[in-house]
């Protein structure tokens, strides 16, 4: 685990203790990646909603202009 953003979860199973079971460690590492790719989604559907919110409001004030 390299990779920065794993820090927090490498550092929950290295202070574990005892160290936990192969499978338990790669499970939390699974969940952390689902929570990277959720994270990353969302990100993209706020990015999306937001040039959704300024096309429709900026089209609504051609007219006045």
């Amino acid at each position: 685990l390299d990779n920065e953003q794993y820090s927090h979860v490498k550092a929950t199973i290295l202070n574990s203790d005892p160290l936990p079971p192969l499978r338990r460690a790669f499970n939390h590492v699974l969940r952390e990646e689902a929570r990277f790719a959720t994270d990353k989604e969302k990100g993209y559907r706020k990015s999306e909603l937001g040039i959704a919110f300024y096309s429709s409001s900026g089209s609504r004030h051609k007219g006045r202009e």
